[in-house]
Formats: structure tokens, C-alpha cells, sequence
């Protein structure tokens, strides 16, 4: 059952693999400029919306059917890459706008015998393209 999605990465759930996100935060606002006034307070005025944010965990365990070297590598190339796409969770997009990957921090717990990598966990970060 998909859960949600950003470019090529399709998160799932299902009884062979399970690549979801979890700890989903998302951050939006405005933008204000202070004008100094003379002998008195200074003035606020609004200059415009400030970029959604969102960021979330994502864990690759080999135990749960996920390759996380081989993801691993796909993500990083996605976000060194600049990728550009609809953030999408449930079956929604998240806004109306495009959202880019800005960075992916990554975090192995565990590595076999010989570097094999078992499990990681990645914090994405994307904020809106406008």
C-alpha cells in the first residue's frame, strides 16, 4: 500500500517491504520587513509568504525488504541532483506547488561483516519550489 511518494521514491508499506516516513514535520509562515520611524515605533509590514518546509525519517532495514545501500546512493543522487517533484503523502499532494529534496542526513546503525550496510536512517528535508 503506498503511503506516499517524492519523484522516484514510492513509500510503501506491504507484506514484503515496508519504506515509510515517520516524525513528518512541516513548517510555513511570513515574511515581514521593520521600518525605523522617527520618534516613534518601529513599523511592521508584510512583504510575503515564506516557503513550505517539511522534513521526515525515513529507515532503510534489509530486514524489511529495502536495499539501503542501493537507496542510500539513490537518495543522495536525488538530492545532490536538485530533483524537483510533487511531495505527495496519503494520497495528496502536500501544497499545490512543487517541492525540492534540500538535503538528506543519513545515520547507519548497523553494518554486517565485510561493510554491508543493514540499516540507516535517513532525515529528508524539502522545501517548496517556487
Amino acid at each position: 500500500m503506498q503511503v506516499g511518494c517524492f519523484g522516484g521514491l514510492v513509500f510503501s508499506v506491504d507484506s514484503n517491504k515496508v519504506f515509510t516516513m515517520q516524525d513528518i514535520q512541516g513548517s510555513t509562515g511570513s515574511d515581514w520587513a521593520t521600518h525605523n520611524t522617527i520618534n516613534g515605533k518601529p513599523k511592521s509590514e508584510l512583504t510575503g509568504q515564506k516557503l513550505k518546509a517539511y522534513k521526515f525519517t525515513v529507515t532503510l532495514d534489509a530486514q524489511y525488504g529495502v536495499k539501503p545501500r542501493e537507496m542510500l546512493a539513490n537518495i543522495q543522487r536525488m538530492a545532490e541532483e536538485g530533483t524537483v517533484d510533487y511531495l505527495i503523502i496519503g494520497s495528496d499532494p502536500v501544497g499545490m506547488c512543487l517541492f525540492k529534496l534540500t538535503d538528506a542526513s543519513d545515520a547507519w546503525d548497523c553494518v554486517a561483516a565485510g561493510g554491508r550496510l543493514v540499516r540507516c536512517k535517513i532525515d529528508l528535508s524539502f522545501e517548496e519550489y517556487a
